[in-house]
Protein backbone atom coordinates (compact mmCIF):
# COMPACT_ATOMS: atom_id res chain seq x y z
CA UNK A 1 0.00 0.00 0.00
CA UNK A 2 0.90 3.13 -0.57
CA UNK A 3 -0.03 6.74 0.46
CA UNK A 4 -2.23 7.41 -3.22
CA UNK A 5 -3.73 3.55 -2.58
CA UNK A 6 -6.41 2.61 -0.10
CA UNK A 7 -5.82 -0.73 1.10
CA UNK A 8 -7.60 -3.14 3.38
CA UNK A 9 -7.39 -6.35 6.00
CA UNK A 10 -9.95 -8.91 6.36
CA UNK A 11 -10.04 -11.99 8.71
CA UNK A 12 -12.37 -14.67 8.47
CA UNK A 13 -12.82 -17.98 10.82
CA UNK A 14 -15.12 -20.36 11.32
CA UNK A 15 -16.29 -24.00 11.87
CA UNK A 16 -18.81 -26.73 10.65
CA UNK A 17 -19.42 -30.01 12.46
CA UNK A 18 -22.38 -32.48 11.68
CA UNK A 19 -22.62 -36.15 11.93
CA UNK A 20 -24.88 -38.82 9.78
CA UNK A 21 -26.71 -42.09 10.66
CA UNK A 22 -27.89 -44.82 8.67
CA UNK A 23 -31.56 -45.36 9.85
CA UNK A 24 -32.42 -48.55 6.96
CA UNK A 25 -29.78 -49.29 4.20
CA UNK A 26 -31.77 -46.84 1.61
CA UNK A 27 -31.83 -43.80 3.74
CA UNK A 28 -29.25 -41.96 5.08
CA UNK A 29 -30.14 -38.85 7.12
CA UNK A 30 -27.89 -36.37 9.55
CA UNK A 31 -27.41 -33.06 10.70
CA UNK A 32 -24.49 -29.75 10.59
CA UNK A 33 -24.27 -26.46 12.31
CA UNK A 34 -21.64 -24.30 11.62
CA UNK A 35 -20.19 -21.08 12.41
CA UNK A 36 -18.01 -18.20 10.22
CA UNK A 37 -17.07 -14.61 11.51
CA UNK A 38 -15.24 -11.82 9.34
CA UNK A 39 -13.97 -8.65 9.72
CA UNK A 40 -13.00 -6.37 7.43
CA UNK A 41 -10.60 -2.96 7.65
CA UNK A 42 -10.58 -0.23 5.35
CA UNK A 43 -7.71 2.19 5.57
CA UNK A 44 -9.63 4.76 3.28
CA UNK A 45 -7.74 8.70 3.49
CA UNK A 46 -11.40 10.38 4.36
CA UNK A 47 -12.26 8.03 7.35
CA UNK A 48 -11.66 4.30 8.55
CA UNK A 49 -14.47 2.05 7.49
CA UNK A 50 -15.04 -1.11 9.04
CA UNK A 51 -17.49 -4.33 7.89
CA UNK A 52 -18.04 -7.07 10.83
CA UNK A 53 -19.96 -10.34 10.60
CA UNK A 54 -21.25 -13.58 12.06
CA UNK A 55 -22.64 -16.29 11.07
CA UNK A 56 -24.97 -19.07 12.44
CA UNK A 57 -26.14 -22.43 10.21
CA UNK A 58 -27.66 -25.04 10.67
CA UNK A 59 -28.59 -28.16 8.25
CA UNK A 60 -30.96 -30.98 8.17
CA UNK A 61 -30.43 -33.18 5.43
CA UNK A 62 -31.10 -36.52 3.62
CA UNK A 63 -30.52 -39.31 0.98
CA UNK A 64 -33.04 -41.61 -0.34
CA UNK A 65 -31.61 -44.73 -2.96
CA UNK A 66 -34.30 -47.56 -3.21
CA UNK A 67 -32.25 -48.84 -6.13
CA UNK A 68 -28.67 -48.65 -6.76
CA UNK A 69 -29.25 -46.11 -10.35
CA UNK A 70 -31.98 -43.76 -8.17
CA UNK A 71 -31.67 -41.94 -5.52
CA UNK A 72 -33.68 -38.71 -3.78
CA UNK A 73 -31.31 -36.04 -1.77
CA UNK A 74 -32.97 -33.73 0.15
CA UNK A 75 -31.98 -30.80 2.92
CA UNK A 76 -33.11 -27.95 5.05
CA UNK A 77 -31.44 -25.05 6.30
CA UNK A 78 -31.63 -22.24 8.47
CA UNK A 79 -29.49 -19.31 8.58
CA UNK A 80 -28.73 -16.34 10.92
CA UNK A 81 -26.34 -13.58 10.09
CA UNK A 82 -25.82 -10.34 11.80
CA UNK A 83 -23.69 -7.28 9.91
CA UNK A 84 -21.97 -4.12 11.37
CA UNK A 85 -20.96 -1.22 9.36
CA UNK A 86 -18.86 1.23 10.87
CA UNK A 87 -17.39 4.49 9.76
CA UNK A 88 -14.66 6.95 11.86
CA UNK A 89 -14.81 10.15 10.28
CA UNK A 90 -10.96 11.74 10.90
CA UNK A 91 -11.50 15.29 11.10
CA UNK A 92 -7.65 17.05 10.49
CA UNK A 93 -7.88 20.49 11.78
CA UNK A 94 -5.23 22.74 9.69
CA UNK A 95 -3.12 26.01 11.21
CA UNK A 96 -4.15 29.04 10.16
Amino acid sequence: MTTSENGYSFNNAGFVFGADYRITPQLIAGMAFGYTQSNTNFDTSASGQSLNGNLLQGNLYATYFPTDAFYLNGDCHNWRRRQHFSTAYRHTQHAR
